[in-house]
């Protein structure tokens, strides 16, 4: 995630392997005076292949916050350590 290893949570990539689910992510995204939602169909996961499937997940995401920067929740905790290998949050 913006060249840097992020928390993920694996939930996502177990509810669709086990359910058979389609997987979106969505966004919604304040333009003047209303908000457009934003959808993107993500594949659907496969066994053995959570790593790949949840790195995808993250360049999706990544897509969407550099469309929108000024919208994305930056103080959201995904960057658990410093790039010195130190906690950020304790």
């Amino acid at each position: 995630f913006f060249g840097h290893s992020v928390l993920t949570p694996v939930l996502p990539y177990r509810l669709a392997l086990s359910t058979d689910a389609e997987v979106f992510i969505g966004a919604a995204v304040r333009v003047e005076r209303h908000f457009e939602i934003v959808l993107i169909h993500l594949e659907k996961p496969r066994l053995g292949e959570q790593g790949e499937w949840l790195s995808n997940l993250n360049a999706e995401i990544e897509a969407l916050v550099k469309q929108f920067p000024s919208q994305y929740q930056w103080e959201y905790r995904r960057f658990r350590n410093a790039p010195d290998g130190s906690l950020r949050y304790r």
